[in-house]
């Protein structure tokens, strides 16, 4: 009880000018003169303060930074960027309130607020183990704004965030760019204004040079028109859009019925008989609940098999990574391994990346799972792989790489490297 006292004396000590530093600010002539108060009293306490205090500290900051002086905006948005930089983690929280100053400042007259701004949303992208999707979002409905300034400083700031933030895995950056950044930037490109739709297609231009494979794959997500348009402006010409995915129903059954397992109708289901003999159910025509290869929802078979929503073959690909992640042992999967090694291969065909890259992490962690028990399966597993080293999709070749390294570990480079 008395420790606890005493911190919250300490704390009180620590940060009892704060709140009158604050209350200063509610008038604009003292917010030069009330951010150097408040910046000295951080940095002599070498810390930021927690709880209500903070709060009140961020939400006095944005409203400092929406002065219309454009001195006082500017400062006081470039001490929230200084802030996130330095403390991003404790502000994690907080980073939500920041967000709507942030791109209304995008449309500010001074070019040094609109700057800030951008280095503010940047801050705010790079805070570790945080999501930056709601910073890159909020700058994405900017786009949409009625004010033709606002919406071409939206397009710039776009790409500049995407660029600069921190993700946790390549296939986050992706889904980002798939996701938010190119369907923002897209419908920019026929804008009434000549600004907005020079701004888009330069965004969209610094993308394809920044990550020219994830933007191929995210363009070839889109409607024919809109890939029309993306390409006209970029001066290319268009690829043909595949007719059905791989990964479809008929793909996705004709893989699992190749050459290292026969299927056999039996009563209106479907069994693959692996190459230990093992009978192994693969669930109904209809992709129904019933368990497949002893451990998956047949609902999941049928999402997996979904042609026309690349979606849903996504979300369904996660799922079963997270289905075999969460496996004890091989132990309980032994008699259905054929079938899972060759469901996972079939969709290492898939036309879409961010489902490819999953097939392969989901590989490498079935691989670690059954250790030597997938000795068996290498010579199919080496064959696939090796074709994927020449992936014209860099994203592709590095998950690639680590599913290789995965089978070096548990076999041993003898029996890896002749093969590639």
């Amino acid at each position: 009880m008395g420790d606890s006292q005493n911190n919250n004396e300490n704390y009180g000590r620590q940060w009892r000018q704060l709140d009158a530093f604050l209350f200063a600010l509610s008038h604009s002539a003292n917010r030069l003169d009330g951010l150097e108060n408040v910046k000295e009293l951080i940095a002599n306490n070498n810390a930021i303060p927690s709880g209500d205090l903070l709060t009140k500290l961020i939400k006095s900051s944005c409203n400092c930074a929406s002065d219309p002086n454009s001195r006082i905006a500017n400062r006081w948005l470039q001490f929230l960027a200084e802030l996130v930089a330095q403390y991003g983690g404790d502000l994690t929280p907080e980073i939500p309130k920041m967000l709507p100053v942030c791109v209304t400042s995008l449309g500010a007259i001074s070019g040094s607020v609109r700057r800030a701004s951008v280095q503010l949303l940047s801050a705010c992208a790079k805070v570790p183990d945080s999501n930056p999707r709601p910073v890159l979002q909020c700058v994405a409905d900017g786009i949409k704004d009625s004010d033709e300034g606002m919406r071409t400083e939206c397009c710039s700031a776009l790409v500049t965030v995407y660029s600069g933030a921190r993700y946790k895995s390549p296939s986050v950056e992706a889904m980002m760019l798939q996701d938010v950044v190119v369907p923002a930037l897209v419908p920019a490109l026929g804008d009434a204004s000549p600004k907005v739709v020079a701004a888009a297609t330069t965004a969209l231009d610094a993308v394809r040079w920044r990550a020219p494979d994830t933007f191929e794959a995210s363009v070839t997500q889109l409607p024919p028109s809109d890939q029309q348009q993306i390409m006209q402006r970029l001066g290319q010409t268009p690829k043909a859009t595949p007719k059905a995915p791989q990964g479809s129903s008929q793909v996705l059954r004709a893989g699992l019925m190749s050459s290292q397992s026969v299927r056999s109708d039996i009563g209106g289901s479907s069994k693959l008989i692996g190459v230990d003999g093992a009978e192994q159910a693969y669930g109904d025509e209809n992709g129904g609940d019933g368990v497949v290869l002893g451990f998956i929802p047949g609902r999941l078979i049928g999402e997996l098999q979904d042609a026309n929503n690349w979606r849903v073959r996504a979300l369904a690909v996660e799922e079963l990574q997270t289905l075999v992640k969460e496996l004890k042992g091989p132990a309980h999967v032994r008699a259905h391994v054929a079938g899972l090694i060759q469901l996972l291969l079939t969709l290492l065909g898939d036309v879409n990346f961010k489902i490819e890259i999953t097939a392969l992490q989901t590989l490498g962690d079935f691989i670690a799972l059954l250790g030597q028990e997938c000795r068996p399966f290498s010579r199919a597993l080496l064959q696939q792989l090796a074709e994927k080293l020449g992936d014209n999709k860099t994203l592709v070749r590095q998950a690639n790489a680590k599913v290789i390294q995965t089978l070096m570990r548990t076999l041993g480079p003898e029996a890896v490297l002749p093969s590639l």
